[in-house]
């Protein structure tokens, strides 16, 4: 008797998860198409990126990490509806708790909107950022004084040197090039990771979760700004990148 009252509650068990499951994809079905918000800085993420290109590296690092700061402020303005005015201020004003960039990462740590990684990844951003802004003495991400911030980036550079054009070309490049597509990257996919957990997370979907594995699998605003991320790698390296 005992072994079939476990069989049951295994099997009513078992038929709760497979419901939760398809509950979740359902849901995520929903929501996992680019908001206005979303859409919005995905453009203005394309805008910059074309005027990226051509900048120096102190201008290029300034404004990347500073678009990331922005995307931190205006995902908690949205998902905290800190739309007035005086919630602006108090919240965003220079006496506020969300004033710096380093408040910000941290919150959005605490709110389960960044990965540990990607935490990391974005204090060295700032670091980086904040040195190019106040040192007249760096213009390079070679420069010495900057490398252990830029040595603990994660190298999402070198995901595609499994393709062999790709990889000749990558081989070629400067140091200086692949450091500001490292940069670059990091910057994308902490904002494009932010968008998308934060979202999640408000329609009631944990951060993690995706129903699948792969490219396909991830949200618009991810895809997109995957999409920003090899684009900008491959014009970088001078090879062709088709959609």
């Amino acid at each position: 008797m005992l072994a079939t009252d476990n069989n049951v509650a295994f099997s009513l068990q078992a038929r709760a998860v497979e419901i939760l499951e398809q509950t979740l994809k359902d849901s995520y079905v929903e929501v996992r198409k680019a908001n206005e918000i979303e859409a919005n800085i995905a453009s203005e993420a394309e805008s910059l990126t074309d005027f990226l290109h051509d900048s120096d590296s102190r201008t290029f690092c300034v404004l990347a990490a500073s678009f990331l700061e922005d995307v931190l402020r205006r995902c908690l303005t949205n998902y905290w509806s800190l739309k007035s005015s005086k919630s602006q201020q108090d919240y965003f004003g220079s006496n506020g708790p969300l004033s710096t960039f380093s408040q910000r990462i941290l919150v959005c740590v605490g709110l389960g909107w960044i990965t540990h990684e990607q935490a990391i990844n974005a204090t060295n951003l700032r670091k980086i950022r904040n040195e190019f802004a106040h040192n007249h003495l760096i213009h390079n991400l070679t420069d010495q004084r900057l490398s252990k911030f830029v040595d603990s980036l994660h190298p999402y550079d070198k995901i595609w040197l499994k393709i062999a054009e790709y990889e000749t070309a990558y081989a070629a490049l400067p140091l200086e090039e692949t450091l500001r597509m490292r940069f670059y990257c990091n910057a994308f996919n902490v904002s494009g990771g932010v968008l998308a957990r934060a979202k999640l997370l408000g329609s009631g979907i944990p951060a993690s979760f995706r129903p699948g594995g792969g490219f396909d699998n991830l949200t618009e605003i991810e895809q997109r700004f995957g999409n920003y991320m090899i684009r900008f790698c491959f014009r970088t390296a001078g090879v062709p990148f088709r959609d």
